[in-house]
């Protein structure tokens, strides 16, 4: 994980590809990244730099594939604890409304 973690766009990138799988295609990692085009090919490029993913085939078709299910596990580990968090932020949110709904009945 400390190597992804010098490494800020593909940091990110890493993590969505993760939660994809250990192999993962480049237009469905764009429609679930939420991250610009030019931030999404930076990030790509810098885990590829790094060797930390492998390539496979042409745009539009391009296969990405971690190098070993270890990075991709460190890179999943730290997005699902980032999600927990969103998670657990909205349930609090929704049980502060259902408390106040609860308060009027």
């Amino acid at each position: 994980m400390a190597r992804l973690d010098r490494l800020a766009p593909a940091k990110a990138v890493a993590q969505f590809g993760a939660a994809i799988g250990r192999e993962f295609e480049h237009g469905l990692l764009s429609a679930v990244a939420h991250v610009r085009p030019e931030v999404l090919s930076e990030g790509l490029s810098q885990l590829l730099a790094a060797g930390l993913i492998f390539e496979r085939g042409v745009t539009p078709e391009v296969t990405y594939t971690f190098k070993h299910a270890l990075v991709q596990d460190a890179a999943y580990a730290s997005r699902r604890c980032v999600c927990s968090l969103e998670w657990a932020r909205a349930i609090d949110r929704q049980a502060c409304a259902l408390d106040a709904c609860l308060r009027n009945y």
